[in-house]
């Protein structure tokens, strides 16, 4: 009996009173578990020998059985019990029957008359357990009852009985914390630290039923009652001990259990009052609720779970068919409160199928609130599970309609599937509408087969069909529209039209606010129309956009786009890391056109990093997949050549080439500043003595470039035609490529020029003006990091009469006499010198009004231009102190 003593003075006084006939009539209240039945117990055990005990307890089952507790006190003595309720004539005098039969046992000796759980008596026991204690005077009996506090219909006995001369209202206290250690002590059978047993009794609120409980759950889950696990107190009580409220709660006050159960479903952040409303409870049965769910300790004072862990065991402990009704229920519910559409929807979600009327509707507006924010996972699940409603019926075209355009960010056969579904239910082109999207197009061609009947209706059908290699009249292609100003700009710079109405299509849709995969094909134009600064910042203003999305499918789109824009600006490495990390987003979304495009652009710069082997290998580890879109699988055919012209498996390069071409110009590509198969199938006939045809293709290639008028496509053209003549011819070819290249931004042509102008020299024997070039070409290579190529002009530049100087880590690199600031341009020079006094590059930026990234890519080419690795090196290499070797 800890934390007790006071109360059980006033039991001894009682029970000393009554050797002398002294009555007394204790009632004790307190929460459920707080010890009352141990109480009783112990009073009852302070009884005089002598005295009568008669005991009772109250249940539910007895609830509706007339004077059921108070036959309970008589059973077992030789009076005859009181008959059944059937057998009074009047309620008064019954009462007063069994009043008699009590007082008949004081005529010889003391009477304890001690009833438990009075809360859960039967309406008549109760009423005579006040009629008999207002009749005790003079009489010796003690009568002790147990009440449980907020038992609102035995409030007006209490107080009755308080009121008596000879009455005593007990409350029960919890036990004070010095008392929950002692007690946890004897549960653990060892000491407690102090730390520990306060957390316990902070959980519990030091009722004594819940300590017990508690100290059995964490002797069981083998936690000691130690500092270090003063933590796992809440984690693992909580969980046992919501069970065990909820029981007793079940019975006191139901309304609470609903209440904490709705609570539980809709989330405290909604708020008790939608929880009520979910209930079925008005304001006053919720405002009761609420008090016996923080006076049992499950609610916090700010209307939220006093644990994290009660909203688990709550969700646990209720039935399954009882939580799908009650989420159906809050769907409706919060869609009539106008909650957002998705948290209605994961109601339905949370419950089982085909519950709600509503539910198809529900998670329609959800997907569609998700699709607007790019949410696609959470659009596909929620189209999913509206589908599953469905099962039985035709699902509507738009449902199936919005499914697809979820799945193509995330499953492009599953795309695929569904749109041909739709395509032979549709009567109307608005069904396919949704389908009309460059990212399916791109990794499934053939789905614009669809769109065919509907190509003089909606614009997008037309551009999609265009985007996809096939022909369309130049009527359709009309009307506004990003994709279409985009696709359109595509295809005008393909066909080898006009390089400014390219750049104006471009524009056109850039101008426009709109989705990633649109600015990146508007890029990809600009790209091709050699404005390639603009085309940068557009593919990495689209980059920021996917960088977080939640479309794989638009992040290896713009993965693959990004890698390829780099190539085109000498920018090989980068190239290489941004195709490799398109790969694993490809392949989740079962997006092979766009995988094949990550590995073939991989492939193409691992050739200039002069590793064959591995190039043959990415393209091998395709496992035969042959590309569908005609562009992607021209750049395949074109890789292929490349890695089997470098390998001198000239006639097979020459085949592939041969075959890219043919895939290019059936999808209207003939343009040699898109593909450049042309110039690569004239090599390929050089190395097999076939100069002639050669000659040919390099003319028509050259031809096709003056037609563009744009530097970079005619530079790439001269240099490749130089490489088919011979002598001087060979000679003014190769220096007009290089004077055409320079300033261009096409960094890796222009090396390739100057590499093939030094090599030409030397064989000429201009050894002077060949160091010169090739010298450059050195430079130009390493920079952008075409191994293979700077290699070559190592090698000539050696054989030139050039000097060696080695870089740290590096092969051994071929410079003739020079100055180290020579080497660098103006802008590097202003660069370094910022660098030099200590600025950040983001420092730098802002004082030379440029961005951050033209500074970054300035200080690469420096430090490789001076063979340094860190910042702390460039005054000395500049200052000629001699750092990295360089002459």
């Amino acid at each position: 009996m800890l934390h007790r003593a006071a109360e059980l003075t006033i039991v001894n006084t009682a029970m000393t009173r009554l050797r002398s006939g002294t009555p007394a009539v204790i009632v004790v209240r307190g929460d459920r578990g707080i010890g009352k039945t141990a109480f009783l117990s112990a009073a009852v055990a302070r009884a005089p020998s002598s005295a009568v005990v008669l005991r009772a307890r109250g249940h539910p089952s007895e609830r509706t059985s007339a004077f059921g507790v108070v036959r309970q006190l008589f059973d077992g003595l030789p009076a005859p019990a009181p008959p059944a309720s059937a057998g009074f004539p009047a309620p008064d005098e019954a009462l007063h029957q069994l009043y008699r039969q009590a007082r008949s046992l004081t005529s010889g000796r003391p009477v304890v008359i001690a009833i438990d759980d009075v809360t859960l008596a039967d309406p008549e026991s109760a009423q005579w357990c006040s009629y008999i204690a207002r009749r005790l005077d003079e009489l010796p009996v003690t009568m002790i009852v147990t009440l449980d506090v907020g038992g609102s219909d035995l409030d007006d006995l209490a107080q009755d009985i308080g009121a008596l001369p000879y009455g005593h209202l007990l409350r029960l206290e919890p036990l004070c914390p010095d008392c929950c250690a002692e007690l946890l002590a004897t549960a653990f059978g060892t000491s407690v630290h102090p730390g520990f047993a306060l957390a316990c009794h902070r959980l519990t609120g030091g009722n004594p039923f819940l300590l017990g409980e508690l100290a059995n759950s964490l002797r069981a889950a083998r936690v000691a009652p130690d500092e270090t696990n003063e933590g796992l107190v809440d984690e693992v009580g909580a969980v046992s001990l919501t069970a065990t409220v909820l029981n007793w709660l079940s019975s006191s006050h139901p309304e609470a259990v609903d209440l904490i159960k709705s609570l539980t479903v809709l989330g405290p952040e909604i708020g008790l009052a939608a929880a009520a409303t979910l209930a079925g409870h008005g304001e006053a049965a919720a405002a009761e609720a609420v008090t016996a769910l923080r006076r049992a300790r499950l609610l916090g004072d700010a209307d939220d779970f006093a644990h994290p862990a009660i909203r688990r065991a709550v969700l646990a402990g209720t039935d399954a068919q009882r939580l799908g009704d009650l989420h159906i229920r809050a769907a409706d519910l919060l869609l009539r409160l106008g909650a957002p559409p998705h948290v209605c929807a994961e109601h339905v979600m949370s419950a089982g199928p085909r519950q709600g009327p509503d539910s198809v509707g529900i998670l329609r507006e959800a997907a569609t609130e998700a699709a607007a924010h790019a949410l696609w996972p959470e659009a596909d699940r929620y189209l999913r599970r509206a589908l599953s409603e469905s099962v039985g019926l035709d699902p509507p075209l738009g449902l199936l309609s919005e499914l697809g355009a979820a799945e193509l960010h995330l499953d492009i056969p599953a795309a695929r599937r569904h749109l041909r579904t739709v395509s032979e239910r549709a009567g109307t082109p608005d069904a396919l509408l949704p389908f009309a999207d460059v990212l399916l197009t791109v990794n499934a061609p053939e789905s614009v087969d669809a769109f065919a009947a509907w190509l003089d209706v909606e614009p997008r059908f037309a551009a999609q069909t265009l985007l996809a290699g096939r022909p369309v009249p130049a009527a359709r292609l009309t009307g506004p529209g990003r994709d279409l100003a985009a696709v359109t700009a595509l295809a005008t710079a393909a066909a080898g039209g006009l390089a400014s109405r390219t750049e104006i299509l471009a524009r056109r849709c850039l101008d426009i606010p709109g989705s990633a995969p649109a600015t990146l094909l508007a890029a990809l134009a600009l790209s091709w129309a050699e404005r390639f600064d603009d085309a940068a910042y557009w593919a990495d203003r689209a980059m920021s956009d996917v960088q977080a999305s939640s479309s794989p499918v638009e992040r290896a789109f713009a993965l693959v786009v990004s890698a390829e824009l780099a190539y085109r600006a000498g920018r090989l490495e980068t190239s290489a890391a941004t195709a490799a990390a398109a790969v694993e987003p490809a392949a989740a979304a079962s997006a092979g056109e766009l995988r094949i495009a990550a590995e073939s652009l991989r492939a193409r710069v691992l050739v200039e990093h002069d590793d064959v082997t591995a190039a043959a290998r990415r393209l091998a580890g395709l496992n035969r997949l042959r590309a569908a879109h005609p562009l992607i699988r021209a750049l395949q055919l074109e890789v292929t050549g490349l890695i089997q012209l470098t390998a001198n498996q000239n006639r097979q390069a020459l085949y592939a080439f041969a075959e890219c071409g043919r895939h290019a110009l059936a999808a209207g590509v003939s343009n040699p500043a898109c593909l450049a198969w042309r110039g690569h199938a004239a090599l390929a006939h050089v190395k097999l003595g076939e100069v002639e045809q050669a000659r040919r293709l390099a003319d028509e290639e050259l031809r096709l470039a003056r037609a563009w008028r744009r530097p970079a496509a005619i530079g790439r053209a001269l240099s490749v035609a130089g490489v088919t003549r011979e002598d001087t011819a060979r000679v003014d070819l190769l220096h007009e490529a290089v004077e055409v290249l320079r300033g261009s931004g096409a960094r890796l042509d222009e090396a390739r020029a100057v590499v093939r102008l030094g090599i030409t020299l030397r064989q000429r024997g201009e050894t002077a003006k060949a160091r010169q070039a090739l010298t450059e070409g050195v430079t130009l290579a390493t920079e952008c990091d075409a191994t293979r190529l700077a290699r070559l002009a190592h090698d000539n530049l050696l054989a030139a009469g050039g000097r060696t100087a080695a870089r740290r880590g590096d092969a051994p690199r071929a410079y003739p006499v020079t100055t180290v600031r020579q080497s660098l341009t103006s802008g590097e020079q202003r660069v370094a010198q910022l660098v030099i006094q200590g600025m950040g590059n983001q420092a730098v930026a802002d004082q030379l009004s440029i961005s951050k990234r033209t500074v970054d890519t300035h200080l690469a080419r420096i430090f490789r231009k001076l063979g340094i690795r860190a910042r702390s090196e460039l005054g000395p290499a500049l200052n000629g102190n001699g750092a990295s070797g360089v002459n």
